[in-house]
């Protein structure tokens, strides 16, 4: 037995130890770069190879690992398993969980590069959307049609410059429609599954409805009693009301209920329709899910426009009495 320890097992636990050890580096450095963002992970990677490089060079130059070179290679070695063993329990960044297809999208000048995308069917897409506007926030979002009634996949908004790996589920084949939650009339498309690229549609392409929602109990109707507290709620990128009565020459308390989260509103009020004229009223757009109250005094009796800034199409009428 002896013997067989002798020839046997002290030859080979030398090299097995090696190996087991390297392993371990080896899933501890991938956990910690797996973790990471990518630009970190690159310079992680080059300092680990010049720790390995400089360790090699100290065992090359000598026949005797001095006690300090020791200290210096087990803190070296901990510091890595340390670093796996948080790596770990970060998890995998955002971009390595994104698999499927890749199909790239970018938007810049508040339009999307593309008015046609083109995934396969029945097939996940890694959808790599690019957002070129700075400091204006972007996202894709995709529909059964253009009713937007059924969300198929919302991707997180993003504001530029900045990119983001969306993973679109498979999708059966078919017509789909996308759009900008932020930006819907202006950047919008079609979404074809299972048609090759440059396949004509046989529709024409979606256009979203612009007309204004219709009035909700929450605001008071043009035939009522005119008001000086009223709140208006944002959802699904529309107000709850086309239309409000506000009492002339009277301090007005307007709470804007923004219940679209990640996406901001606002309420501004102008003497003509579409932002033209003097602009009455309106503060600072803010994202929900989320609630402001604002205070200013409303004109003389009269007709009035409301929209709001980021989505021009979420608009009404004012009625000042």
């Amino acid at each position: 037995m002896n013997e067989f320890q002798k020839r046997i097992l002290r030859p080979l636990s030398l090299p097995l130890t090696a190996v087991l050890f390297v392993a371990v580096l080896v899933i501890s450095l991938s956990r910690v770069l797996l973790a990471v963002p990518v630009a970190g992970s690159t310079v992680i990677a080059f300092l680990v190879a010049l720790e390995v490089l400089g360790v090699a060079s100290i065992l090359a130059a000598t026949t005797r690992v001095k006690p300090a070179q020791k200290m210096l290679l087990t803190v070296l070695a901990l510091a890595l398993l340390g670093g796996g063993a948080a790596g770990a329990s970060i998890g995998v960044r955002h971009e390595e969980l994104v698999v499927g297809v890749p199909v790239p999208i970018s938007a810049k000048s508040i339009a999307f590069d593309t008015k046609d995308l083109h995934f396969p069917a029945d097939t996940k897409v890694s959808l790599h959307f690019t957002n070129d506007d700075i400091s204006v926030q972007h996202n894709v979002a995709i529909f059964t049609d253009e009713s937007q009634s059924t969300v198929l996949f919302r991707g997180t908004v993003i504001t530029g410059p900045a990119s983001i790996p969306y993973a679109i589920p498979p999708l059966k084949a078919g017509h789909y429609y996308f759009h900008c939650d932020i930006h819907p009339q202006q950047m919008n498309g079609a979404v074809d599954v299972g048609a090759a690229p440059g396949t004509p549609t046989g529709s024409p392409p979606p256009v979203v409805n612009t007309a204004p929602p219709s009035s909700a109990s929450s605001a008071p109707p043009a035939t009522g009693t005119p008001v000086t507290s009223l709140t208006v709620t944002a959802k699904n990128i529309a107000f709850d009301t086309a239309q409000f009565v506000l009492k002339a020459n009277s301090q007005i308390s307007l709470t804007l209920d923004n219940q679209d989260a990640g996406i901001p509103h606002n309420l501004a009020i102008f003497t003509e329709e579409g932002g033209g004229g003097t602009k009455i009223f309106g503060q600072a757009p803010f994202s929900g899910p989320a609630k402001e109250t604002w205070t200013f005094t409303a004109p003389a009796p009269g007709t009035y426009f409301f929209h709001c800034e980021v989505h021009p199409n979420m608009k009404g009428e004012v009625i000042v009495r």
